[in-house]
């Protein structure tokens, strides 16, 4: 038996090891997370900034957009450094309105709605939005696979 495995058969690092992998993996755990907070603050940069274009005059700009993701940063920051114990409270606030958010959308879209589609069309066709200024998409270029994989993922990534 190798002098890092268990009777049990489970593998574990070598000692000498274990300092180095035991950084490396709280570095890639560190950059996920912060990858995952400016991606996240980001998006929500470009969602405020696409809600005001709504019935105003206001035209989204790089800058704009870079100044209310740095508003959105630095509001993040202040709650993290001074808000902490009340935390507790935006999370639950939070869950509470996403929920109710996302049933009144599902209500109105299924109530309001001129016409719907047939069960077949919404569980059997594939559609690739992915194409831009009338070039194939991705599913042409690569694979449908690919394109519904993406998909998944960011539903994935907005469930967690």
């Amino acid at each position: 038996m190798p002098p890092f495995a268990t009777a049990d058969h489970s593998h574990r690092c070598p000692e000498r090891y274990a300092p180095f992998f035991s950084w490396v993996t709280g570095y890639f755990n560190f950059l996920g997370q912060v990858a995952v907070t400016t991606g996240i603050t980001y998006g929500c940069a470009l969602l405020i900034s696409t809600v005001a274009t709504v019935k105003s005059s206001y035209t989204p700009t790089q800058g704009k957009i870079l100044g209310i993701y740095a508003a959105l940063l630095f509001s993040q920051g202040v709650v993290n450094t001074f808000g902490v114990k009340y935390l507790k409270y935006m999370n639950n606030t939070s869950i509470v309105l996403h929920s109710l958010g996302v049933f009144s959308f599902a209500v109105a879209v299924v109530a309001a709605a001129p016409t719907h589609q047939s069960a077949k069309f919404v569980f059997a066709t594939f559609y690739d939005g992915t194409g831009v200024n009338g070039h194939e998409g991705w599913s042409i270029r690569a694979s449908p696979a690919y394109v519904a994989i993406c998909g998944i993922l960011m539903a994935q990534y907005t469930i967690t």
